[in-house]
C-alpha cells in the first residue's frame, strides 16, 4: 500500500495537471473569443464595402449610358455634316469686323455681376430672417460644433400619427404597422436603413466607444425621440448586441405602447422601492431586446430619477446588457433629461428638421455642457425625402419579392 506521503504527492501531481489543462482551455477560449470579434468586425466592414460597391456600380451605369448617348449624337452630327443641304454657292466672303459694335459685353457682365450679387445677398438675408429653424446637418455643425450621427427621412407615404405601411404576408397588400418598430417590421425600407446608418455612427464614433448607457432626448415635444430610441435599440439588437430599452419619460410614457406591453409595474415601481429590478425587465418579440416600461405615473418624477436607486439601476443594467438605451422627456419642458444626462455615458440629441429653432438647439447644448453631459452628437429627424443631396432621393431600390417596393 502507498504511504500517506505518496498519496499527497500524487494528489498534488493530479491537481497540477488539472490546473495546466484548465489554463490551456482558458487560453483557447480567449483565442476563440478574439477570433469571433475579428469576424464580427470583418462582417461590418463587408457590409460597408457592399454599400460603397452599389453606389459605384450605379455611377458606372449612369456614365455608360451618358457615353453611349454622346457617341450616338456624334455619329448623327458627322452624318449631317457630310450631307449637302443646299446648292447655294458663296461668291464673296464677308469681312469680319475687328471689334463688335454692340452689345458691350464687358459692361453688361459687370452690371450683371453687381446686380446678381446684391440680389443674392438680399435674398439670403430675407430667407434667414423668415425661417430660423434647423434644416441641414451643416447648420448643426456650424451652430453647436457637434457631429451629425445621421439623417432620418420623412416619407409622407408612411402615414401619420406614428403609423407606417407594413407588408402583410404573401398577398402583396400592405397594412398599418407601428413606426416605433419599423426597423424590425420593415427592415428593408429606406427609413430602416437610415436607422442603421445612425447605429453605425454610434458604433464607430470615437466618443461613444465604451459608452454602454445612451440617453436619447430632444429639446421639445414631437421631435421623434421615442421613435428613434426604439428603432436604434432594435438596430443594435440586430447586430447580436444584448439591449435593454428604458422608458424614463415618467410623465408621458410611450415605450410600453410601442411594444404592446402592460405598464402596471415598471421603473417608477422600482424607484419607489416596491419591486426589484429584475422583475420589471420584460422580453419583446425582437430578439436580444428587452424593455423596462415606465410604470405608473408618479407624483414626483424628478425626485425619483435623481435618486441613488436610479444610478444603481443603470450600473446593474450596464453589467447585464451590452447597451442600455434610455428614452427621456424633452429637455426644455422638464428637468428630468438634465438629471439623467449627468449619470449616463453618452447623450444623443434628436432635432426635428424645419421645426427646432437654432437658438433652442444652442441653448439645449449649452445647458447640457453645464451639467457635464457627454453629448455624442445630433440626429436630424424627419428631413424631407426630396432632399436627394443626403442620399434619400431614390438611389436605392427595395423590394419584398412580391412586386411591392419602396424607394
Amino acid at each position: 500500500m502507498e504511504s500517506p506521503k505518496q498519496l499527497q504527492e500524487e494528489k498534488k501531481r493530479v491537481i497540477k495537471i488539472i490546473g495546466k489543462d484548465y489554463s490551456e482551455a482558458l487560453q483557447r477560449e480567449r483565442m476563440l473569443a478574439a477570433a469571433v470579434d475579428r469576424q464580427q468586425a470583418l462582417a461590418m466592414q463587408a457590409q460597408e464595402n457592399s454599400i460603397q460597391y452599389n453606389i459605384l456600380k450605379r455611377e458606372v451605369e449612369i456614365n455608360k449610358q451618358l457615353l453611349e448617348s454622346m457617341l450616338q449624337r456624334l455619329k448623327e452630327a458627322t452624318v449631317s455634316s457630310s450631307l449637302n443641304a443646299s446648292n447655294v454657292t458663296i461668291l464673296d466672303r464677308a469681312e469680319v469686323p475687328k471689334l463688335p459694335f454692340k452689345p458691350n459685353k464687358r459692361m453688361q457682365v459687370l452690371c450683371g455681376l453687381i446686380v446678381g450679387l446684391m440680389l443674392g445677398i438680399g435674398l439670403a438675408l430675407v430667407i434667414d430672417n423668415i425661417s430660423d429653424t434647423i434644416k441641414t446637418p451643416e447648420e448643426i455643425n456650424y451652430l453647436v460644433q457637434l457631429p451629425v450621427l445621421g439623417v432620418i427621412p420623412f416619407f409622407p407615404s408612411l402615414g401619420v400619427n406614428g403609423r407606417a405601411l407594413a407588408h402583410n404576408g404573401s398577398n402583396g397588400h400592405r397594412s398599418a404597422g407601428s413606426l416605433y418598430t419599423i426597423a424590425f417590421d420593415e427592415a428593408r425600407s429606406p427609413i430602416s436603413e437610415a436607422f442603421r446608418v445612425v447605429r453605425m455612427s454610434i458604433l464607430l464614433s470615437n466618443q461613444s466607444k465604451g459608452s454602454r448607457t445612451l440617453l436619447f432626448t430632444s429639446p421639445s415635444l414631437e421631435d421623434g425621440k421615442t421613435t428613434l430610441s426604439n428603432n436604434i435599440a432594435i438596430a443594435l439588437s440586430q447586430v447580436n448586441r444584448s439591449v435593454v430599452l428604458i422608458d424614463c419619460d415618467l410623465r408621458r410614457p410611450r415605450v410600453n405602447k410601442s411594444f404592446g406591453m402592460r405598464n402596471a409595474r415598471g421603473l417608477s415601481s422600482y424607484l419607489s422601492g416596491e419591486v426589484d429590478l429584475t422583475s420589471i425587465i420584460q422580453n419583446t418579440r425582437v430578439p436580444n431586446l428587452h424593455v423596462v416600461p415606465s410604470g405608473p405615473i408618479p407624483l414626483n418624477p424628478s425626485e425619483l430619477l435623481s435618486s441613488d436607486r436610479m444610478d444603481m439601476a443603470l450600473k446593474l443594467l450596464a453589467k447585464e446588457f451590452d447597451y442600455v438605451i434610455i428614452d427621456s422627456p424633452p429637455l426644455l419642458a422638464v428637468a428630468d433629461g438634465y438629471i439623467l444626462s449627468s449619470i449616463v455615458d453618452g447623450v444623443i440629441i434628436v432635432a426635428k428638421a424645419d421645426s427646432i429653432p437654432k437658438q433652442v438647439l444652442q441653448r439645449t447644448t449649452q445647458k447640457l455642457s453645464e451639467v457635464n453631459a457627454n453629448v455624442l452628437g445630433v440626429v436630424l429627424n424627419q428631413v424631407s425625402a426630396r432632399g436627394a443631396r443626403y442620399g434619400y432621393g431614390g438611389y436605392y431600390h427595395y423590394g419584398d419579392g412580391n412586386g411591392a417596393t419602396a424607394s
